[in-house]
Order: C-alpha cells, then sequence, then structure tokens
C-alpha cells in the first residue's frame, strides 16, 4: 500500500511535468518527448489490464487537454502500450511471482529484461504517437527517424528515471 501512495505522488509529479514539457519545451522536429509510458512502469504488477487501462486514460487525457490540443493523442499511444505491457508481465513473470512483487524492478527482472521491458512499452507508444501525429502530412522516413531519434532521446530519461524512482532502496 506504501508503495502505491508513493508512486501516486510520482505519477502526479509525472503528468504536471509532462504538461509542462508539451507546453514550454520544444526539442526539435524530430524529438518527442514523452513521460507518459514511465507511468506504465510504476503500477503494481497485480493490477488487471482493466485498471491499469483506466489508469492510463486518466493520465493521458490532462496532457491531451491542457497541453497537446489535440485530444486523444496521446490516450490512442498509451492505451496499446498498457496492453503491451500485460503481455510483457506475462512473458516475463513465472508462477506466483506477479502476486510477490509490487512493481516492475530489475531485482527479480535482471538488467537486460529490464531494459528489453521498457524499450517495448516505449516503441509501441512513440511509434503510435509519431504516426498519429504525422499521418498524411509527413514522409515515411521522417516518421522512422523521429520514432527512432525520440526514442534515443527517451530511453535515455527513463534510464535515469528508473535510477531513481523504480531502483528499490538498498536498506530493507
Amino acid at each position: 500500500m506504501k508503495t502505491v501512495q508513493h508512486n501516486s505522488i510520482y505519477i502526479i509529479l509525472i503528468v504536471i511535468i509532462q504538461t509542462i514539457i508539451a507546453n514550454f519545451i520544444y526539442a526539435g522536429a524530430y524529438i518527442t518527448i514523452s513521460l507518459l509510458p514511465f507511468i506504465l512502469l510504476m503500477l503494481p504488477m497485480q493490477w488487471s489490464t482493466a485498471r491499469v487501462l483506466v489508469i492510463s486514460v486518466l493520465v493521458s487525457l490532462p496532457v491531451d487537454v491542457f497541453a497537446e490540443g489535440v485530444i486523444g493523442l496521446n490516450m490512442a499511444s498509451l492505451l496499446p502500450a498498457a496492453l503491451v505491457r500485460e503481455w510483457m508481465i506475462r512473458i516475463f513473470t513465472a508462477g506466483g511471482q506477479r502476486e510477490r512483487e509490487g512493481t516492475v524492478s530489475s531485482d527479480w527482472l535482471g538488467r537486460g529484461r529490464m531494459i528489453i521491458f521498457i524499450s517495448v512499452i516505449l516503441i509501441v507508444f512513440l511509434a503510435l504517437y509519431v504516426i498519429i501525429e504525422c499521418s498524411g502530412t509527413r514522409s515515411a522516413v521522417f516518421i522512422l527517424s523521429k520514432t527512432a531519434v525520440s526514442y534515443a532521446v527517451n530511453m535515455a530519461i527513463y534510464m535515469l528515471l528508473w535510477q531513481a524512482v523504480l531502483k528499490p532502496s538498498k536498506t530493507k
């Protein structure tokens, strides 16, 4: 319970920071910075898919309304990423491990699988986000380039956030 309350503060902060980033920081035509998929990593693994989808809607809607200007852009990208999260958890967890563990961590997942876990969720989100954002106006090469560059930038940010937020403390 303490982890959920602790993470809910981080989730609210991430939504606020994402709104500020979308409104005031222009990183260039080829870079999209989004912290919303990181929220999926912070949610408890025991939560049902429906609950994670509801949380995805609740965190993406304020960003869509107050920042992006296109209602549903973040939501349409985050919901499939939430479904992929469930799929990845099922692949990586054994028997009763899902019920024993709190949130996704490198302690039980391992560094390599954790990077794969983050990468898959991030790529699904960014690919859909960029395709929806650029559909009909940009070439396929631009869309692929923007997705790749955005992935690299976001992955660097997520690695820093992972160390700060998701990495469990050594003093238990």
